[in-house]
């Protein structure tokens, strides 16, 4: 149980870091999303509240954007 409870916390520290990232960079969701060749509504969902789980593929995508460790992004 406390284990899910932790990715829960990752997950909405995943979703409010990369808000933070992104209005830093004065970018939309959608430029971001566009940049990082990502879903639009997809995106919107990874900013949301309540974030789904999140693809490697889609982790790494933000670590070489923002040029930044894994740790900054679910800390």
């Amino acid at each position: 149980m406390q284990e899910k409870n932790i990715e829960n916390e990752s997950l909405r520290n995943f979703s409010k870091n990369i808000r933070e990232l992104r209005l830093k960079s004065n970018e939309t969701q959608l430029s971001i999303s566009m940049k990082l060749k990502l879903d639009y509504r997809g995106y919107q969902k990874m900013e949301s509240k309540n974030p789904p789980d999140i693809k490697f593929s889609t982790i790494i995508k933000f670590l070489k954007f923002y040029n930044i460790k894994f740790e900054d992004l679910i800390k």
